[in-house]
């Protein structure tokens, strides 16, 4: 038995479009339990068209649930339809396969439903006056032409498609020493049965296949998938391990495709990690190879059949593909001429310190120093934009270049909030004024209420993103100024927001966490928790962490971005948390237990797997990833550091007093930055100190830019310009050779 079904909460809440679950039942089992949170109107006229295309003589249809990027695939044989879930989201795969069901049974579970939500449509309407009219007409027509439908005998002798199943087809992709193998096994000729006026449907390239994983002539994995999934997953991870390569980063872990099994490669030495096995491979060949399977698959597929090169699905993953090769091309050293010499010294900028042996020692000189740069009740932020450093305090944005030079300056009577390269907003008494980059003049101005904003500035899908009084947060329309939607949680006085695909996450001193539609503002969730939240978010893929604490309780409360469902929830007697650290499928926060520092690692489902005391004073600490480890620190500038297995690999103590504002470190070029009353440059691996340079008790924000320059900010709006003037290293004699 058939059975659509949709939830009833849409009808308590205001929203002009009604969202709410949807679910289809099949003999009893649920095969869409992720979709919580769907727009009604649109998936039942999408599945009223979709039923009518399939008994009008289409061989496939589809259902979009765009909400839960979840896809109910249709393909009919005969008189039965074969019913699949696919899931687009990351990994993307076949989320459920339910088998074939009979077409008749689908139409008549169909326009049930659809009658059933027409019903409750215009239920509503007369109860709370909303004019749905337009929509109630155009889906009944819908409904009335899909329960006359039927299907004429001479197109289901169409339908039954060849008699002789096809033989499928296999390739290689991309000559080399590293590759991945594909073979497509399309014994029912889906591929063949497309057309033209087909559309936007999965189901002719959902043919199964084995990837095989393999190296010169040896293949050191193989599975059986769905080739057009893995390939769509593969190309996703291909741009993640190219921004990785781009941003100079030690490890990617990652499973091809989100099928194989997971792999660690080395960037740094090209060691690609196994089981038990290590293989050396060149990291930009390996993103050519992700990116080449799914250029190679769409080549075979549209070969084919030649009416698949009008598939949008084929169609997106070859531009994806296409994409990523030119972006690899676009990253590497031009062969003549200028071009090439600057390329080699843009690089040379973000990679470790050049040395030919171990770096002893490094000098650091004041270079020019800035004052008046923010107010002394209200201490400065310091972020490093393409220009130079960029000082945010209160009512004044101020931008500077290497040379200390004032090249930018944004002031505003109500407030300034600022992105690193200039952009941003300006609040007066009556105005709200948009700018853009390094230009002096305004690219709007739009009436306001003359409320503070500021200086947290977010910009995402054409939105500015800031927070008023701390305890608002507003959106603008980057173009055009229009204050596009506005939220202030109840009994709230701080209120932290950040960003995650198409949500804007809040969480609120409250204990309140809201997940926003980022375009309209709208709630989509809200969890409501005993203990107030102490930070914004950290995203972990779909997920985000939250810490959430009160005296000596504490909590991590791990939730779906999309949906607000909460994955786990992990208590912690612990004082003082830091914000949480999602770093190779760990979680780590660090506070206090009783009165003793301890570092706390968590696994994917939020069990404690090891808690380690730290050489450290009581707070507050930071947290940051270091290669496979993790580097903690606290005010007084001491920082340790922890392996994987919760082992102190080295520590180093104090600084100087405690700062009242405590910077997070920084890592540049291979070097270590830790702030404190003096700043120490540390070796990462050995934590050898390199090199100090004062900082004073009012330091409260400390940046490095690609060439080691360093800029300190103190509270009372100085800031001060150091650069890197001495690079000593220690060289190993070779063995025999006389040394001085």
């Amino acid at each position: 038995m058939i059975r659509f079904q949709f939830g009833q909460r849409w009808k308590r809440e205001s929203a002009p479009v009604p969202m709410d679950s949807f679910g289809l039942e099949l003999d009893g089992v649920e095969l869409l339990p992720g979709a919580s949170e769907e727009p009604l109107g649109k998936v039942m006229e999408e599945l009223t068209r979709a039923v009518r295309g399939l008994l009008a003589g289409r061989a496939f249809a589809q259902v979009s649930l765009s909400e839960a990027h979840l896809e109910l695939v249709l393909t009919r044989y005969e008189d039965a339809v074969d019913v699949r879930v696919v899931s687009l989201a990351r990994p993307a795969k076949v989320a459920r396969l339910a088998g074939r069901i009979d077409l008749t049974e689908l139409q008549e579970s169909a326009v049930r439903v659809g009658r059933r939500w027409l019903a409750e449509l215009e239920r509503d309407g007369r109860e709370n006056g909303r004019p749905r009219r337009v929509a109630v007409g155009r889906l009944g027509k819908e409904l009335a032409a899909l329960e006359r439908a039927h299907v004429p005998e001479h197109q289901r002798r169409i339908l039954t498609g060849p008699g002789e199943p096809a033989p499928g087809f296999s390739f290689q992709c991309l000559p080399g020493p590293f590759a991945f193998g594909l073979e497509v096994s399309d014994p029912e000729d889906l591929l063949a049965r497309y057309n033209k006026g087909e559309g936007a449907v999965l189901a002719p390239v959902l043919s199964g296949g084995k990837v095989s994983l393999r190296l010169g002539t040896r293949t050191l994995q193989a599975v059986s998938c769905s080739p057009f999934l893995f390939a769509l997953e593969l190309a996703r991870q291909g741009a993640e391990l190219a921004h990785h390569i781009d941003t100079d980063e030690l490890n990617y872990r990652f499973t091809p495709g989100g099928v194989l099994p997971e792999l660690l490669f080395d960037l740094r030495t090209g060691e690609l990690e196994h089981g038990m096995e290590v293989e050396l491979v060149e990291p930009r060949s390996l993103a050519r190879a992700m990116f080449g399977l799914g250029l190679e698959f769409v080549l075979a597929c549209t070969t084919h059949n030649r009416a698949l090169t009008h598939n949008p699905y084929l169609q997106g993953l070859s531009e994806r593909c296409r994409e990523g090769l030119s972006a690899l091309r676009s990253a590497l050293p031009e062969q003549h001429g200028e071009a090439r010499a600057k390329r080699r010294r843009g690089n040379a900028a973000a990679r470790p310190l050049p040395t030919a042996g171990r770096v002893k020692r490094l000098r650091f000189e004041p270079r020019w120093t800035q004052t008046g740069l923010g107010k002394d009740d209200e201490p400065g932020k310091l972020v490093l934009g393409p220009k130079g450093p960029l000082v945010t305090s209160g009512e004044s944005a101020q931008l500077m270049d290497e040379d200390g030079t004032r090249v930018l300056e944004r002031r505003g009577t109500h407030g300034v909030a600022v992105l690193p390269d200039g952009t941003g907003l300006l609040a007066t008494e009556r105005q709200v004024v948009g700018f853009r980059g390094m230009e002096t003049g305004a690219r709007w101005a739009r009436d306001f209420e003359g409320i503070p904003l500021g200086p947290e500035l977010l910009a995402m899908d054409g939105l500015y993103l800031t927070v008023s009084e701390q305890r608002t947060v507003l959106a603008f329309d980057l173009r055009t100024g229009r204050d596009v939607w506005r939220i202030s949680p109840p009994r709230a006085q701080r209120v932290y927001v950040s960003l995650q695909a198409h949500r804007a996450v809040v969480t609120t001193d409250s204990g309140y966490l809201y997940g926003l539609d980022l375009k309209t503002g709208l709630v989509r969730y809200r969890v409501r928790t005993a203990l107030p939240f102490l930070g914004a978010v950290r995203t972990w893929g779909r997920r985000t962490l939250a810490v959430l604490g009160r005296g000596e309780r504490a909590a991590i409360l791990a939730t779906d971005a999309h949906t607000g469902e909460a994955s786990w929830v992990a208590e912690l007697q612990l004082a003082r948390p830091s914000l949480p650290l999602p770093h190779a499928r760990r979680v780590y926060v660090a506070g206090l237990t009783g009165e003793t520092p301890t570092l706390m690692a968590l696994n994917e489902k939020g069990v404690t797997v090891w808690e380690q005391p730290l050489p450290l004073g009581l707070g507050p600490f930071s947290v940051m990833a270091l290669g496979a480890a993790v580097l903690v620190t606290d005010a007084t500038g001491a920082a340790v550091r922890i392996s994987p297995r919760g082992e102190v690999e080295w520590a180093l103590g104090p600084a100087g007093e405690e700062l009242a504002c405590a910077p997070s470190p920084q890592l540049s070029r291979g070097v270590l930055l830790i702030p404190g009353e003096t700043v120490r440059a540390v070796e990462p691996r050995t934590g050898q100190v390199l090199a100090q340079v004062r900082g004073g008790p009012g330091l409260c924000a400390l940046a490095a830019d690609a060439k080691l320059n360093l800029y300190l900010l103190e509270e009372n709006g100085t800031l001060t310009a150091h650069r890197l003037t001495t690079h000593l290293a220690v060289v190993d004699a070779p063995s025999g050779a006389r040394t001085s």
